[in-house]
């Protein structure tokens, strides 16, 4: 009885007088409990900002409103969050596109949520941070062509590593040249979304001119376009004029749809008359310059271009000698035409020759370490699909693919991935190139040459092969044995005192098809060489010194290795397949033609 009387006095009665008290005190005995229960359910963001660019959000309610600086790209940008409760969707951390408006959702212990509303604002003003540190040299809103151009022409700027940095705010139609000029560096880029520079009338000439001495770049996050309105407007120049300096940076510039139908002034995307043109990323699409050259670009002597990065030149179209996509020329001082990285030239077509690159002159040379080739189509007689390599030219591809190129109509013509002429050089391969990474493969002519044609017309033409591949090439030439070459074909006019020679010391020529097995083919499915009967006065050269010719396929008309009467006996070093001298022509394996079949690539050696 007493331990019942003990523990009664313990337990019980203090539970009775704190049910009295909570009584009489209406729930105050549960204040100290108010703080557990206000964490269960709590779901509070209480702090929300960026750290790349710094800025901190004004949080009004369910409301946060974060202010960045000018020229931020609000696209991918990853906020700190502090918050209450067990969990925030979408996470602290998670980068997020605030073009509009962005919902975050805050959970409670308890499965309560509560959603903030988060507008993300750029500042239209510089801050004294960007401009004591000369990020910003001169800003102004632009949302019309005299605004542009009195923006260009307030900037003092002759630094052109520090260019005047110009944010265009609206889309904008132009209907005369705005030109930047004595010395001024510029830096154009979109502010706050998309932005448009527009052709808005017929007749003038390029949209924007760089003059000596001056440069342009075009970059920034957000979308910036330079768009001709081929359909709308015809053009008397290009889309943009280079006499200075002009710079593609990032992916989100083009420049597009400009018709110039003026066949002196050459190019329909960009003309480098005399200057630098670095292209580091973006696209230049859809231009057309039927009159002249170049419908992508057109590089003038003297003039350097560089492609190198994620940039495309795609779907353009140029008349005259050709150059769909590129054309480059020199006519007595240095021109440079430089392809790297993951840049691409493809689906680019012409009525003349070259459908992805037309070089032309001494002193021009493309040099090609990477990159792609791909998908263009010439229409003349000449061809030349990837490449049109002429007048003395210098191509050399140490990487890169030229690849699935249509070159040449009519039996006459041909070079569906590659046609060098007149005294020009192509050199392919070298010490880093391998068969995988520098390739002449998949091109289609309805003449010779599926993959190479080489000729002379007046000056010795050479294609030196130190390594690569040349592979899975084809030609339709009506079963005609004055035709084929389905990978190379080699060719010199007796009556002409120049010599075209094919230099194989390296590489792999394979897998290639001198016209479809049911028309009976036509001759040298691997290399065609081909003179005409006359005075010796010029010769079509074959020297083998090393690499793979094999695994050529046919019909057995086909031959891998194949000469006219009147041609040279070639010289012969590395590798053939079986029975390398047959009625005297050359040949070796004929098996069954599947372009696809990778085992034609598996059965030859490997370098």
């Amino acid at each position: 009885m007493r331990n019942f009387v003990r523990n009664f006095l313990r337990f019980c009665l203090p539970i009775s007088c704190l049910g009295i008290a909570f009584l009489l005190s209406r729930c105050d005995l549960f204040k100290p409990l108010e703080p557990y229960i206000n964490e269960v359910s709590s779901k509070e963001i209480t702090a929300f900002s960026f750290s790349s660019p710094a800025a901190t959000g004004a949080i009004d309610g369910t409301d946060i409103t974060v202010t960045v600086p000018l020229g931020t790209s609000v696209i991918s940008i990853a906020p700190q969050i502090t918050h209450t409760g067990v969990s925030i969707s979408p996470a602290s951390g998670e980068a997020g596109d605030f073009t509009d408006p962005v919902t975050y959702t805050v959970t409670a212990e308890d499965g309560s949520t509560r959603d903030y509303r988060v507008t993300v604002k750029t500042a239209k003003v510089p801050s004294a941070e960007q401009i004591e540190a000369g990020e910003v040299a001169y800003l102004e809103f632009a949302d019309d062509f005299s605004t542009l151009q009195d923006t260009i022409d307030a900037s003092d700027r002759t630094d052109a590593d520090h260019p005047a940095t110009i944010f265009l705010y609206g889309d904008i139609d132009v209907s005369n040249t705005i030109d930047i000029d004595d010395r001024r560096h510029i830096r154009l880029i979109a502010g706050g979304g998309a932005r448009a520079i527009n052709r808005g009338a017929d007749g003038f000439g390029s949209l924007i001119t760089v003059a000596a001495n001056s440069s342009l770049e075009l970059g920034g996050d957000l979308p910036l376009t330079i768009d001709g309105k081929k359909g709308s407007y015809t053009a008397t120049g290009p889309l943009i004029t280079v006499e200075g300096t002009l710079i593609m940076r990032g992916g989100a510039v083009k420049l597009m749809n400009n018709n110039n139908i003026n066949a002196s002034v050459l190019g329909g995307g960009v003309c480098v008359s005399s200057g630098t043109f670095t292209m580091e990323g973006g696209s230049i699409t859809g231009n057309m310059s039927l009159l002249g050259n170049g419908g992508g670009v057109f590089v003038d002597t003297g003039s350097t271009f560089t492609m190198k990065g994620d940039s495309s030149i795609t779907g353009n179209n140029g008349g005259g000698d050709g150059g769909g996509g590129v054309y480059v020329v020199s006519t007595g001082s240095t021109t440079r035409f430089t392809m790297e990285g993951d840049s691409s030239i493809t689906g680019n077509t012409t009525s003349g020759s070259g459908g992805g690159v037309y070089i032309s002159g001494s002193e021009a040379r493309f040099t090609m370490s990477n990159g792609s080739i791909t998908g263009n189509s010439a229409n003349s007689t000449n061809g030349g699909g990837g490449v049109f390599v002429n007048t003395g030219s210098t191509f050399i591809m140490e990487g890169g693919s030229i690849t699935d190129n249509n070159g040449g109509i009519g039996n006459s013509s041909g070079g569906g991935g590659v046609f060098v002429a007149n005294g020009s050089m192509f050199t392919m391969g070298g010490e880093s190139s391998t068969t995988e990474n520098t390739t002449i493969t998949g091109n289609t002519t309805q003449g010779s040459g599926g993959g190479v044609y080489v000729i002379s017309t007046g000056s010795t033409t050479q294609f030196t092969m130190k390594g690569g591949s040349i592979t899975r090439n084809f030609t339709s030439s009506n079963g005609s044995s004055t035709y084929g070459g389905g990978g190379v074909y080699i060719y010199t006019n007796a009556n002409i005192s120049s010599d075209a020679q094919f230099i194989m010391n390296g590489g792999l020529i394979t897998g290639n098809l001198a016209g479809p097995p049911n028309d009976g083919g036509s001759n040298g499915n691997g290399v065609h060489i081909h003179q005409t009967a006359g005075p010796s006065y010029s010769n079509a050269l074959f020297t083998m010194n090393g690499g793979f010719i094999g695994v050529n396929s046919g019909s057995s008309s086909g031959k891998s290795l194949y000469k006219s009467a009147s041609a040279p006996q070639p010289t012969y070093g590395g590798t053939l397949g079986s029975n390398p001298i047959l009625d005297g022509n050359w040949t070796n394996y004929l098996l069954p033609y599947d372009r696809d079949d990778d085992d034609i690539m598996d059965s030859a050696p490997q370098s």
